[in-house]
């Protein structure tokens, strides 16, 4: 018999999610512009700080990057990613939206999007993956 390999868990460096609010027609989902690259549509996320979980992370890098007060509904998996040469593992929440408060980043605009406008709008493959498998999961709730 051979023994089973050994996996090794990584530690997720980045986290951030899908949001997502109910609307008329279904779900919206919010896109953010990216910090560099303003005319992108990106998922909020950010670094996850000592003592953070990914999933306060999800949270408060929403809130910073949006003004969008999120609780988690489920967890969609990990991305990897490379950002300016920095590789990231980024663990992606679906979030619900619930509120609003101070904006931490003005400079950034947020934009609501039917979920399929959503997919079309996100700059990046992996963002459009993201709200595909949001989709997934939000026809069972």
């Amino acid at each position: 018999m051979t023994p089973s390999p050994i996996q090794i868990e990584e530690q997720a460096t980045h986290a951030g999610g899908v949001v997502y609010r109910r609307s008329s027609t279904g779900f919206d989902v919010m896109l953010v512009s990216a910090r560099s690259a303003p005319k992108e549509r990106v998922l909020p996320k950010g670094h996850i700080d000592p003592g953070e979980t990914p999933e306060e992370t999800a949270v408060r890098e929403t809130r910073e990057e949006s003004g969008i007060l999120t609780h988690i509904v489920g967890d969609l998996g990990y991305l990897r990613l490379v950002v300016r040469r920095e590789p990231q593992l980024v663990h992606v929440f679906l979030l619900e939206a619930f509120g609003r408060t101070k904006h931490d980043e003005p400079w950034r605009t947020v934009q609501w999007l039917p979920l399929e406008k959503a997919v079309e709008r996100a700059s990046h493959e992996e963002s459009k993956r993201m709200i595909l498998k949001a989709r997934e999961m939000l026809c069972v709730l």
